[in-house]
């Protein structure tokens, strides 16, 4: 009886190659970016990808972020995983999911919002990007200003 077995070489190459292919398949751009400034701090929004498994990294920049070489100028300040608009605790105390608001006169974000929320240290003109990425399947960098990018600081 003679079994057919792929040898290392090929098995790994093939191993790479989906891998390859599939971290492009599973990266999506953010849409519906948008940056609040008042009380001190900038909240960041921007609408979730469909489905779980989402991180999503969070850049700023003093200049603006307009395609994949003004990243080389800019700062991953924070990722944020699926959620993170949801206010985890208290939605585990009451039993219902609950949501931040990011103004007192505003009503709760939507589950489909994403935040991040930042405490400038100093004064000055600050750009922000939100990239996803499917866990362990690679960032997409491809910017679209006003959906995952904000045009004006």
């Amino acid at each position: 009886m003679m079994r057919s077995r792929l040898t290392t070489r090929p098995s790994l190459a093939s191993l790479v190659a989906i891998l390859l292919l599939s971290a492009t398949s599973h990266a999506a751009t953010v849409t519906g970016i948008r940056a609040d400034f008042h009380d001190g701090q900038t909240f960041v929004t921007w609408n979730n990808l469909p489905g779980l498994g989402w991180i999503y990294h969070v850049f700023s920049s003093s200049i603006p972020l307009v395609d994949g070489p003004s990243f080389d100028y800019a700062i991953e300040v924070a990722q944020v995983g699926d959620l993170s608009g949801v206010d985890q605790r208290i939605s585990s105390l009451v039993g219902q999911t609950l949501t931040y608001r990011i103004a007192e006169n505003e009503p709760p974000l939507p589950i489909t919002r994403g935040l991040y929320v930042a405490t400038p240290s100093t004064d000055g003109i600050t750009y922000y990007a939100v990239m996803a990425e499917r866990i362990g399947m690679g960032e997409e960098f491809r910017v679209t200003l006003g959906e995952n990018a904000i045009a004006q600081p």
